[in-house]
């Protein structure tokens, strides 16, 4: 089971570092342009996943360092979620 885990957690951070490549590249504007509810999909699904993946391997003792930073980036990649669509009511 821990060699699973250690395989989610890394895919995990994996994919959070593919996420902020995609924002900073302006893919996921990019994405939105054509699919606005796929967008909306990535955003969410990809932090969602590390935040839930972290919290497992924290709690299962497996990988601890890599878990934290899981959550962290999962905490920012959603803190700016809510920061660009509070700009986008605006």
């Amino acid at each position: 089971m821990a060699g699973y885990m250690s395989k989610g957690i890394q895919t995990t951070l994996l994919l959070q570092v593919l996420w902020f490549g995609m924002f900073f590249t302006n893919i996921l504007g990019l994405v939105g342009s054509y699919n606005e509810y796929l967008q909306d999909l990535i955003w969410l699904t990809i932090p969602l996943l590390g935040l839930l993946i972290g919290i497992i391997g924290l709690s299962k003792q497996v990988s601890k360092s890599i878990s934290i930073i899981n959550i962290g980036c999962g905490v920012i990649i959603l803190l700016s979620w809510i920061a660009i669509s509070g700009i986008d009511k605006m």
